[in-house]
């Protein structure tokens, strides 16, 4: 792995997943952050939320028209957005002659930073709700900020925030000051993880296999919203929040991620509990990869246990969703038939997903029509099965 001390504050940005760290102030968080964006060739851009209106974030109000046929042109409200925000999405037009160090050319997109995070009032933290659930297009968003014992105004984020995020402790990596100071703080690109272009394609459907066994297995962890006020300020599970760390699992394993850091990147989306059971679940039953499992699918016992059987079909779809081409499909149709063997029931919801988008080119083997055929009589009406 790279030479930094907390390689999942760089993973989970390049994600999409927004990323809060949380430490001591004066740890060099905000620094860290601004010279991971120059390796990255991203324009970076600190917001102090609660130094800022709360219009600032979601926009000015504004009015404009809508035509309608019946109506002609009516006047509505609007909202424009602030400066930052189109400067992170549009910096590649705005400033195509940037020329970086290295002799690389323009910007390959923004890093919006929400600093002080914890002293965000309620209204601004609903401000950047939106934001820290659907992102800005072309542009990674993270935040930072001092617990709030120690904040200059100490506000307790709230559930809806906080599940919105990775919430990840970063404590002082005192090695990397002492060599940046003796290199007076030079960019080296080289300790960064980046993940490769192709990361979600070819680990993602692995990942979310992984969750959905787990939460075949243990459904009481799916959704579980702290009763408690002061739990709500730390992460919870949910299905947004699990749909999450899935993505951080795929994208941990592109870059060869320790488990460490995968096991914080989950703890900072779903909670210490959850991650848990999670983690004790994946080791109690070392599941073969999705590929292993399409070239031979008798290397797995799918009749051993429902969850487990979930996790490895949960996978081959997802993976022959994200690459589908006429040998994948077969490939994938072969597991379920093979499956079927042992577990019709499951086996049969996995040949309905994917006999959704068989190629028109491919047909149904004898095998596949011998082991659904008769399950899948409302299909064949509409599809020639």
């Amino acid at each position: 792995m790279p030479s930094v001390q907390h390689p999942e504050a760089f993973i989970a940005p390049q994600t999409g997943v927004s990323t809060l760290i949380l430490g001591d102030p004066g740890i060099t968080k905000t620094r860290s952050y601004e010279a991971f964006a120059r390796c990255a060739h991203r324009k970076f851009e600190s917001i102090i939320p609660s130094q800022r209106d709360p219009a600032d974030i979601v926009g000015y109000p504004s009015k404009t028209t809508i035509t309608v046929p019946s109506k002609g042109e009516i006047e509505v409200a609007d909202f424009i957005p602030a400066r930052w925000m189109v400067e992170m999405e549009f910096c590649q037009e705005i400033w195509p002659d940037q020329v970086w160090p290295d002799g690389h050319e323009g910007y390959d997109g923004g890093f919006a930073l929400f600093d002080e995070a914890l002293d965000c009032s309620p209204q601004h933290q609903a401000a950047i709700q939106q934001i820290l659930n659907d992102g800005i297009k072309n542009c990674w968003v993270a935040a930072c900020g001092n617990p709030v014992e120690v904040s200059t105004n100490g506000f307790e984020l709230s559930a809806p925030v906080v599940n919105r995020m990775c919430i990840l402790d970063y404590k002082a990596p005192v090695d990397e000051w002492k060599t940046n100071m003796m290199t007076d703080f030079a960019d080296v690109p080289s300790k960064y993880p980046m993940l490769p272009a192709n990361w979600r394609k070819t680990h993602m459907p692995e990942a979310r296999g992984l969750v959905l066994g787990f939460i075949e297995a243990q459904p009481q962890t799916a959704q579980k919203c702290p009763d408690q006020r002061a739990d709500k300020a730390k992460p919870w599970p949910s299905l947004r929040s699990w749909t999450n760390a899935a993505t951080l699992i795929a994208a941990a394993k592109s870059v060869g991620a320790s488990r460490e850091t995968t096991r914080r990147m989950v703890t900072g989306c779903v909670g210490q509990g959850a991650s848990q059971k999670f983690f004790a679940w994946v080791d109690a039953q070392d599941l073969p990869s999705v590929l292993d499992v399409l070239s031979n699918p008798s290397i797995f016992d799918f009749g051993r246990d429902g969850s487990r059987t979930y996790a490895v079909l949960a996978g081959v779809i997802s993976y022959m969703l994200a690459n589908l081409d006429d040998q994948i499909w077969t490939q994938a149709a072969d597991v379920m038939v093979y499956a079927g063997k042992d577990a019709l029931s499951i086996a049969s919801a996995g040949a309905l997903q994917i006999s959704r988008v068989r190629p028109s080119n491919v047909r149904y083997s004898k095998e596949f029509h011998a082991t659904f055929g008769e399950l899948f009589r409302d299909v064949a009406s509409q599809r020639s099965f």
